[in-house]
Formats: structure tokens, C-alpha cells, sequence
């Protein structure tokens, strides 16, 4: 096997270690808030400050790995890693573990920032969609199986059992890693890191992720909630306001003057906004609105995941016939499969299930992977871990800020829903259902935005790739 190949099951594997803790934990909630005698909105900081963290340190590891290597920050972010996955797993209080989230989110998003960067940079343009189409079906298929895995951990062991059992498989990604991969040489000279920068975006983050995840509980015209939307916007602008007049800035701005980069950003937030709804809302709409048991549910998330698999395929096919029409198609069929799930009704047979979620899988595949090879190989060599970790911190909280405005929605829309159907037979799983409808609704007609933006960024010839790997 070619090393390069070496290299990317290597990055995969390790990916789907990282990439779980999206979502796996999730379905251990209602355990957690038994076990240390707490309330929901406790137990939800164990989601939500992993993401906040991970999300706030990417564009960091990336400007960093810029600097020193790659190599070795995978190798410590993944060492760093599974000291908190042992931790999270003998935590003895709540705070304990939430501490404990907060160090695997730490090093976890050294790969999520990097591992992008690392194969553009392997792969000749031939062969780049390819590549990026198995990294593509792993960062999609993740928090798609998560759940699934998780509930059968927590049924068979108990919720400890998700965090210990892939300490093994973790050392093992760090040996692989250390001895595998090869250092990629320095694009950018070793300067001084922009801490005030850093300390600006992580605030922006954390308070756009609180946004969201607030809003959904407190309701977004609450006066907290709209401190929030402030407080990010007034961090953003003093963000770019300091990278703009610092000499070795955290984010080179410049890199948003690039249409296909900044169109691809804003797609990419948007398709993972949206698909919040399959992964948050549909096992509500299975299990409680259709009455599938949990087992069948999670047999029916499978199906984008068994679609995703052919994601090399599309990455393939597009090196041959270029990206925008796979992309664009992509996103269509996205949009698509959104609307459809947004017609699933008290009638709704399997077969509708499975076809809906099929299609959403198609477009998950024929965009993802020609769309990462198309974006991050339209940026220079220098500034390619950079570009490739706000792109991942961009695709972070398009899924974390999604989950939590698709929520909001769908438990206003259900109580609007409850109160108009009361007195009605099987009231309770009709507004469940209609409240879904709604929901799905909105957000298929949000990521028809995507299909706007995803013009915009093949609005013009594109340029020509510009990565090329170093011996």
C-alpha cells in the first residue's frame, strides 16, 4: 500500500474517534442526570462545552501547525485526547466531567483542525476528491452512528463504558501516527502567536454557541440571549479589527477574498446547520411520533451512512469531471431529502423512511468530498492549515448552533401545535409530528440558501489547485 493511502486510513481512523464525541454522548443524558443527581440543563454543558472548546481552539492548532508541523501536534493533540476520555470515565461529579469534556475537546480538535491540511497536502490534485471523499464520509457518518453506539454501550456496560472503551483504539491512532505520518515542512515562519486575537475569536465562539443553545431554553428575544447575539458581533468586529493591524495575525483575513473559500464556508455552515434535523429531531419523530423502538430508528439513521460510503466514488468522479456539477447537484439533493423528511406524517410507511433518508445521503455524498477538495485546494500552501481549520470551526458550529435552533423551533412549533389539537385523539403524537413538519421545514428552506452560495462560489471559472504535496 502506498504511504500516502498509509496515511489516510490513518487520519480516518483516527477521525472517527473524534468525530463521535458529537454525538455519542448524547443519548447518555438522562443517565447522567440520574447518576449525579442533577437537572438537564446541567447535563447539556457536557455537550456544550466540548463543542464551544473545540470549536474556539481549531483556527488555533491550525495557525500553530503552520508554524512547528503538523505531525507532532497530532501526535500530542491525540495524547491529550485520551487523557481526557480516562478522565471523563472516572469522573465523580458533573463538574468533574464537564472539566474532563473540556480536555478532550482540547486536544480532539488538533485533529479535526489539521487532518484536512494533512491529506491536501499529501494528495496530488488527481487524486485529492478521493482522498478527502473517505475523510468525507467519516466527518459526516460520525454523528450519525454516535447515537446508535452510544445507546447500545449504555444498555450493555453503562455510560462510563462510552468514554473507556476507545482509550485502546486512541493509543493506538497515537502509535500509528508517531510512526506513519510524516512531518510536512513549515509554509510559515515561526512567529508570534496573536493571543489578544485568539482570546477575541475564542469569546465571539463561545458566545455565538451560547446563542443558540440558550435560545432554545430561554426563548432568543430574552434579554440574555440578545446580550449573546451583541456580545458576538461586538468580538467579531474587534476580532478582525486586530488580525487586520497585527503583523502575523491568527486568521490571514486575505484568505476570505478568495470566493471560492469564503463560498464555500458559508455552504458549508449552512448544510451542517440544517442537517442538525436528521441527527437531533428525527429519532424523536421515529421513536415517539411513529412508534419505531430505538433499535429500528437506529437502523434507519444507518442509511445515510451506508450512502456516505461511496463518498471516495464521488471524490473520484469528480477528479475526472470536475466539481461543480457534482456540487451543485449535491446541495439540491440535500435540500431535497429536508423537504421530504418534512412531509413524514402519521402514515408514513418505512419505505418513505428509508427513501427520504436515502436521498439525504446522495446529497451528503455527491457534495461533500469534490466540495472540501474544490475549497481548501483554491488556498495557498502557506496558509493551508489555517484555511483548513476555520473551515472545520466553521462546519463545528454550523452543526452544534443548528441542533440547538432546530430544537427551539421544533418545541414551539409542537406546544402552538398541542394547544391548537387538544381534545384530539392521539393529540400528544400528532403535534409531535407536526411539530417536526415544521421544524424540517424551515430548515430545508435555510438550505436553499446553500444552494445560492454554492453558485457563488463556481460563479466563475475555478482557479487552479495550488497544493502539492512535498516529498
Amino acid at each position: 500500500m502506498s504511504n500516502k493511502w498509509l496515511i489516510l486510513l490513518i487520519m480516518a481512523f483516527n477521525g472517527i474517534m473524534v468525530i463521535l464525541d458529537m454525538s455519542i454522548i448524547n443519548i447518555s443524558f438522562p443517565s447522567l442526570t440520574r447518576t449525579f443527581s442533577t437537572d438537564s440543563s446541567t447535563v447539556l454543558w457536557v455537550s456544550v462545552a466540548y463543542n464551544l472548546v473545540s470549536a474556539s481552539m481549531m483556527p488555533i492548532w491550525g495557525k500553530i501547525g503552520d508554524m512547528y508541523g503538523r505531525k507532532k501536534l497530532i501526535v500530542l493533540g491525540f495524547i491529550i485526547f485520551a487523557v481526557g476520555l480516562g478522565l471523563c470515565a472516572v469522573s465523580q461529579t458533573i463538574t468533574q466531567l464537564i472539566i474532563s469534556r473540556i480536555i478532550q475537546a482540547i486536544g480532539g480538535s488538533a485533529h479535526l483542525a489539521l487532518s484536512m491540511a494533512i491529506i491536501t497536502a499529501t494528495f496530488l490534485d488527481k487524486e485529492r476528491g478521493q482522498a478527502l471523499g473517505v475523510m468525507t464520509g467519516v466527518v459526516t457518518a460520525g454523528p450519525l452512528i454516535g447515537p446508535t453506539l452510544g445507546g447500545f454501550l449504555l444498555e450493555v456496560l453503562d455510560w462510563r463504558a462510552i468514554f473507556y472503551v476507545r482509550i485502546p483504539f486512541v493509543i493506538i491512532g497515537v502509535i500509528l501516527s508517531a510512526i506513519y505520518l510524516r512531518e510536512q515542512k513549515k509554509y510559515t515562519a515561526r512567529t508570534i502567536i496573536d493571543w489578544w486575537g485568539a482570546v477575541f475569536l475564542i469569546i465571539a465562539l463561545s458566545a455565538l454557541t451560547l446563542f443558540f443553545n440558550l435560545g432554545g431554553t430561554l426563548g432568543f428575544s430574552t434579554l440574555p440571549v440578545l446580550s449573546l447575539a451583541v456580545a458576538t458581533v461586538l468580538f467579531l468586529i474587534l476580532f478582525v479589527f486586530r488580525e487586520s493591524r497585527f503583523k502575523f495575525p491568527l486568521i490571514n483575513l486575505s484568505l476570505f477574498k478568495n470566493r471560492i473559500y469564503t463560498g464555500g464556508n458559508a455552504t458549508m455552515f449552512i448544510q451542517n446547520f440544517t442537517f442538525s434535523t436528521i441527527l437531533l429531531l428525527l429519532p424523536f419523530l421515529l421513536i415517539d411520533g411513529l412508534g419505531y423502538s430505538s433499535v429500528e430508528s437506529g437502523l434507519f439513521l444507518t442509511v445515510p451512512t451506508i450512502i456516505m460510503l461511496f463518498s471516495p466514488l464521488s471524490g473520484g468522479l469528480s477528479d475526472r469531471i470536475g466539481t461543480k456539477p457534482l456540487c451543485i447537484t449535491g446541495i439540491v439533493v440535500f435540500t431535497l431529502g429536508l423537504f421530504l423528511s418534512s412531509r413524514l406524517n402519521i402514515d408514513t410507511r418505512s419505505f418513505d423512511v428509508i427513501l427520504c433518508l436515502a436521498v439525504v445521503g446522495l446529497g451528503n455524498t455527491l457534495l461533500m468530498s469534490p466540495f472540501n477538495s474544490t475549497v481548501l485546494g483554491s488556498v495557498s500552501k502557506e496558509n493551508l492549515g489555517t484555511a483548513a481549520a476555520v473551515f472545520s470551526t466553521v462546519r463545528t458550529m454550523g452543526l452544534s448552533s443548528g441542533m440547538a435552533f432546530a430544537g427551539a423551533i421544533y418545541a414551539s412549533r409542537q406546544t402552538w401545535h398541542t394547544i391548537q389539537l387538544t381534545g384530539i385523539k392521539n393529540m400528544e403524537k400528532l403535534s409531535l409530528i407536526a411539530g417536526y413538519q415544521d421544524a424540517a421545514l424551515v430548515m430545508a428552506i435555510i438550505c436553499a440558501f446553500g444552494i445560492v452560495t454554492a453558485v457563488v462560489c463556481f460563479s466563475k471559472r475555478p482557479m487552479q489547485l495550488r497544493n502539492h504535496p512535498k516529498s
